[in-house]
């Protein structure tokens, strides 16, 4: 009896010491290179005459985190352009982003992104972000001006 609680005592330690460890062995992590396809493009209509002093910067970071722990992976600022001259949505500007050695069951990455209106010197600055989604190798992102 005393052998059974000392394997069982050795066997929970052991356990509790290496699960992580022992757990990462019997199911491996899934490690992918994920795409994100950025796409910016105008919501409205910035052909009025209100608008013709109006610029636009987009600045786009894409972060991974595990746990508690966040590391900035891509970063761009991209230029600074009337809002008249934007593309619209069939021509928008196109960025395709590469993070590789993602570990798809234990990191997520989150793409944040803030656009700063300048009308005149007046300046307006909107974030918004969303993560990216687990399993799939390539996800699409619309980036509303």
């Amino acid at each position: 009896m005393k052998k059974l609680i000392s394997a069982s005592l050795i066997i929970g330690m052991t356990l509790a010491v290496y699960g992580t460890q022992i757990w990462d062995f019997l199911k491996p992590n899934d490690i992918m290179t994920k795409e994100i396809s950025l796409s910016i493009a105008p919501e409205s209509n910035y052909t009025s005459a209100a608008y013709t002093n109006s610029k636009a910067t987009v600045h786009v970071v894409v972060t991974k985190v595990r746990g508690n722990k966040q590391t900035i992976v891509w970063d761009k600022t991209f230029d600074t352009i009337q809002l008249k001259n934007y593309p619209r949505l069939n021509e928008a500007f196109a960025e395709n982003v590469k993070i590789p050695g993602v570990i798809d069951n234990k990191e997520k990455l989150v793409v944040k992104y803030i656009i700063t209106y300048d009308n005149n010197g007046s300046i307006l600055q909107l974030q918004s972000g969303e993560d990216v989604s687990t399993g799939n190798e390539k996800n699409n992102l619309m980036i509303g001006i």
